[in-house]
């Protein structure tokens, strides 16, 4: 078994600027009465030859260059595209421990099969990836979408589905550039004004809660399904 990947999600992944605390003002130190009343004593005149001494004897201390604005991160979604692997792999070793002749359980009439759950899980993909882009956000005619799930009856066709739909999305992150990935999710649509890799966000704790399904469909089937982070 290999060592325990690092799952690293969409949060933190966009650039922010550092900030600096302001810095809390000087204050001058409190004079001593004694020094308060020795400077009353002095004359007008002693001051100004002072002062006079004072600004022929220093010249006027350069001031610092000022530094240099700090140059803006480059947008990126690696961080993105490690989720999206990290995803892949534990959803793959969950499903594992179902094979073919499980395509059909459901553990009462009328929840999705093994090969739903998997179908379902997989056309969400798309619907994720479809709706960040669209013009008209995602796609909210969920009977359609059951519909078009409800039509799988193999765990071969669901796996299959599965697969492109996370070719389809890892390709849409590597080569679709950075910048539109930033750019903020329709109005008048859920996760509006949210920046569009944020959907995988939602993506990772969808395709997880489905795992979860799929580790329970296992056990009903006398099945002990593996941990997924090793």
């Amino acid at each position: 078994m290999g060592g325990f990947p690092t799952l690293q999600t969409g949060v933190g992944c966009a650039p922010f600027p550092a900030t600096e605390l302001p810095m809390p003002a000087k204050t001058a130190p409190k004079k001593s009465a004694k020094k308060l009343a020795k400077k009353a004593t002095k004359t007008p005149a002693k001051q100004a030859v002072k002062l006079s001494s004072k600004s022929t004897a220093k010249s006027p201390a350069a001031k610092p260059a000022s530094k240099p604005a700090a140059a803006a991160p480059a947008l990126t979604t690696e961080c993105q595209q490690r989720s999206l692997a990290n995803m892949k792999t534990y959803f793959e070793r969950t499903l594992a421990a179902l094979d073919e002749g499980d395509s059909a359980f459901t553990p009462m009439p009328g929840m999705f099969s093994a090969a739903q759950q998997v179908a379902h899980t997989a056309q969400t993909i798309d619907w994720f990836l479809e709706g960040a882009f669209s013009p008209q956000g995602f796609n909210m005619d969920f009977p359609a979408l059951e519909t078009e799930v409800r039509k799988i009856t193999s765990l071969a066709a669901a796996k299959k589905w599965l697969g492109e739909a996370y070719g389809r999305f890892e390709r849409a992150l590597k080569e679709r550039p950075a910048a539109r990935w930033h750019e903020p999710i329709v109005k008048d649509t859920i996760m509006a004004g949210a920046p569009r890799w944020s959907v995988v966000d939602g993506l990772v704790d969808h395709t997880a809660h489905h795992r979860g399904s799929l580790a329970i469909y296992a056990r009903l089937r006398g099945k002990t399904p593996a941990m997924p982070y090793m």
